[in-house]
């Protein structure tokens, strides 16, 4: 990192560099900045742990209350000490590259100052910038300023311009500390260059290879050339928007191309990037460029579906073991699944003219047909009879305490039940198959008994069909709703809990098995677990206004059993 440190003065043409120097001197501005520098020394020199600090300390006490400031690598600036002064001529300081640098028998650092000087004659001569005269000094207290020659400065205008590489002093990321900033010099501004990440360069080109155009460091082939990011931008936006005819040079077209004169002339620049090869051809219009970017959206695209079928392809399908588990599980749901596949044959509808006239609300406002919830009756006990053989079929359930099995069993009743009728979800007549055997509609299912709830398995059924799912799916997923470790009053909540994980394991390789196109298949499906949940827990509270509001001779014993006790 480099600090700039720059004092400004105008002195008479016929003073010498040594009115100069003592001006400089008088005004506070070249002996705060050679002190400073050689307190900077100092500081380098002990490289203690706390160097931040010492920097701080001889920088404070160097400045005292003058108003120098301290900027950003390469920004000049005139000392607020020595005030604006008018204009003489039009002179302007030219930016010089760090002059810091070390000596091979020395750690500190050795100082250099060097004056650029630029005149510019007057209007009616040339407007091209002479060249630049440089004057060099050492960082000692009795330097003067000379040229090579001897003689003094021949400028109006002077500009005194330390650099010091305090790269080991300050770090690159320091900030302003209190004491900097406030009790030591309260006009003392310290400011780092902001961190920017590397710029990336192909591989294909060479270590710091130039610009054709320019000279500046190039960073890949632009429009057949390899050019820097300005010539490339440059050239882009000139035949984009056809700005050639409008360029023209004062200088009869023959102004010299490099990094610091680049942008004085348009027309120089694009004949020369026309000279160096760099195809108009290639630049695209808007149309083109419209295209192009649905070209690299399409791409993109077509990269992630290929991305997401290797993942699917790469991902573990079930061991031995797990298919015994999957084929025992489905064992199980298929011989305790009412109809089977043929429930769509073997269905009768429910008469339209039940279920359509309530007569008898409950206290949350859904009003009951008794001869529909008479209908219904009729089959829940089967279906929870079907419910506990199911899960008295299954691998590890018999192995659990039979409190838990009743809790789990009571607690997953109504959540399989409804799975299972969504799954017998016909989207032509809008329809649902209960137990196998009764065909109903939603009005039909909504007044019966269940209210709002018939609302939730009809669109459960709804999202289901879209999945696709098999028997050994349909099967895995009432075993994981089966074995819910979280159901209130078991005892063996951990071995409850790693037969859960070891049935989605299973559930979850043989997903990957399947290789279903919907993606994200996996977790939406899983979400399914929570709608079931939702469902059984809206049942719980359902129930309990149809026990008040209906007579109990309505219902069955068992599904009194079953749903009496569960909680809300």
């Amino acid at each position: 990192m480099f600090l700039t440190i720059t004092c400004a003065s105008h002195v008479h043409p016929s003073e010498g560099a040594g009115s100069f120097y003592q001006q400089s001197q008088s005004q506070c501005g070249r002996r705060e900045a050679l002190a400073w520098v050689h307190r900077l020394k100092i500081a380098r020199a002990a490289e203690t742990s706390a160097h931040t600090k010492a920097v701080q300390q001889h920088v404070g006490s160097a400045c005292g209350s003058s108003p120098m400031h301290i900027f950003r690598p390469r920004r000049l600036i005139r000392s607020p000490l020595l005030g604006r002064q008018p204009p003489m001529g039009r002179s302007r300081l030219r930016r010089s590259r760090p002059l810091a640098f070390r000596s091979p028998n020395s750690e500190a650092p050795q100082l250099k100052t060097r004056v650029k000087v630029a005149q510019w004659p007057k209007k009616e001569e040339e407007e091209q910038p002479m060249f630049d005269e440089e004057y060099d000094c050492d960082g000692s207290e009795s330097s003067e300023f000379k040229d090579a020659s001897g003689t003094g400065i021949p400028e109006r205008r002077r500009n005194l311009v330390l650099r010091v590489d305090t790269s080991g002093l300050l770090g690159t990321r320091t900030r302003t500390s209190p004491s900097l900033s406030g009790r030591a010099c309260p006009h003392l501004r310290i400011r780092t260059p902001a961190f920017r990440p590397a710029r990336y360069i192909p591989s294909y080109l060479e270590k710091d290879e130039p610009c054709v155009v320019c000279g500046d460091k190039a960073t890949g082939y632009h429009y057949r050339c390899i050019t820097c990011e300005g010539c490339k931008g440059f050239f882009r936006r000139t035949i984009q928007k056809n700005l050639h005819p409008s360029y023209s040079c004062k200088y009869d077209g023959c102004c010299i191309i490099d990094k610091i004169t680049r942008n004085q002339c348009q027309l120089c620049r694009f004949k020369k990037c026309t000279a160096v090869g760099m195809a108009m051809d290639l630049v695209l219009d808007e149309s083109k460029r419209v295209a192009k970017r649905r070209l690299i959206e399409e791409n993109r695209e077509r990269r992630k579906k290929e991305e997401m079928v290797k993942t699917l392809q790469n991902r573990p399908e079930p061991t031995g073991d797990e298919w015994e588990l999957i084929q025992s599980v489905t064992e199980a749901h298929r011989h305790t699944n009412a109809q089977g596949a043929h429930w769509k044959q073997k269905r009768k509808f429910l008469p339209d003219k039940i279920g359509q006239s309530p007569v008898a609300p409950t206290s949350d406002g859904d009003k009951v047909d008794l001869e529909a919830f008479s209908e219904f009756t009729k089959i829940i006990t089967p279906a929870i009879t079907r419910v506990v053989d199911f899960a008295k079929k299954l691998p590890m359930f018999s192995e659990l305490p039979c409190e838990d099995q009743i809790i789990l069993l009571k607690g997953c009743c109504m959540e399989i039940m409804s799975l299972r009728a969504a799954m017998r979800y016909d989207p032509e007549s809008e329809t649902l198959t209960l137990s196998g055997e009764m065909a109903v509609k939603r009005e039909q299912l909504k007044n019966g008994g269940l209210g709002v709830v018939s609302d939730a398995i009809f669109d459960l059924g709804k999202s289901l069909a879209q999945f696709n799912l098999d028997d050994a799916e349909v099967a895995l997923l009432q075993a994981v709703l089966l074995m819910s470790s979280d159901r209130s009053g078991l005892t063996c909540t951990d071995k409850i809990e790693k037969c859960q994980e070891t049935y989605l394991l299973a559930f979850e390789h043989y997903i990957n098995y399947r290789k279903h196109n919907i993606p994200h298949f996996w977790p939406k499906l899983l979400m399914k677990v929570t709608d079931l949940r939702m469902i059984g827990a809206c049942h719980a509270s359902r129930f309990l206004h149809m026990k008040v509001e209906c007579p109990n001779e309505l219902f069955p014993p068992l599904f009194l059993e079953v749903f009496e006790d569960q909680e809300v």
